[in-house]
């Protein structure tokens, strides 16, 4: 998960805390002056920098050192003037197939796609690359959906490999599903036909029962 700026902050307050605790830091002297680097998750780090090109470039090389974690910049001044973060392909692939679980558009479209494969699944006729080609709409979906909401500066996280994999997990969840629970995705089977008996009048009082034959 990303971080807000609301984590961000509290985890600066705590870096601040310790910093005043080291002796250290204490007789650095820089954390009001400078500008601060630190990250959010991962392995934490803390450090003063004189200037924001400093900043930001400590942040880039803290980043890609440490996969899926923030570095923010903090300015004394501005506050928060910058933020670095590295997913690896595997961790963008959970991230948006977390999307998917938590959206009833893209998680019903998904099931629609894995119902009509169980059928082929029960027919005998499954085939994994055809899976896959079924499934990669749903990650396309996703894709937009996300960039709507998020800004389409986050469309470019998601390129044609990304989908791609995003696919292939997506078969390979479904397979699972599918040998741990075969009727998970089976379509609900059509109401059952009504017939009317008429009870022998002499036996009851006449009255028309309706009994429901499956």
């Amino acid at each position: 998960m990303i971080p807000t700026t609301q984590d961000i902050l509290q985890r600066l307050l705590r870096y601040r805390k310790v910093a005043e605790r080291s002796a250290v830091a204490a007789t650095d002297g820089a954390a009001n002056t400078s500008y601060e680097v630190f990250s959010v998750g991962g392995t934490d780090q803390y450090h003063t920098v004189l200037t924001a090109k400093a900043a930001i470039a400590l942040a880039d090389t803290t980043a890609k050192q440490q996969p899926n974690c923030t570095v923010a910049v903090w300015s004394p001044l501005r506050g928060l003037i910058y933020r670095a973060r590295y997913e690896t392909p595997e961790a963008l692939v959970d991230a948006l197939l977390d999307y998917i679980w938590n959206s009833s558009q893209l998680s019903g479209q998904y099931k629609s796609v894995a119902a009509n494969q169980t059928d082929l699944m029960e027919n005998g006729t499954y085939d994994g690359q055809v899976a896959f080609k079924a499934f990669w709409p749903v990650a396309d979906a996703a894709v937009d959906q996300y960039t709507q909401q998020y800004g389409t500066a986050q469309q470019k996280q998601f390129p044609h490999d990304i989908r791609q994999m995003m696919a292939e997990k997506m078969v390979r969840l479904f397979e699972q599903d599918y040998r741990e629970q075969p009727d998970r995705f089976e379509q609900p089977t059509e109401p059952s036909a009504q017939q009317t008996i008429q009870i022998d009048p002499t036996d009851s009082d006449g009255k028309t029962i309706v009994i429901n034959i499956g």
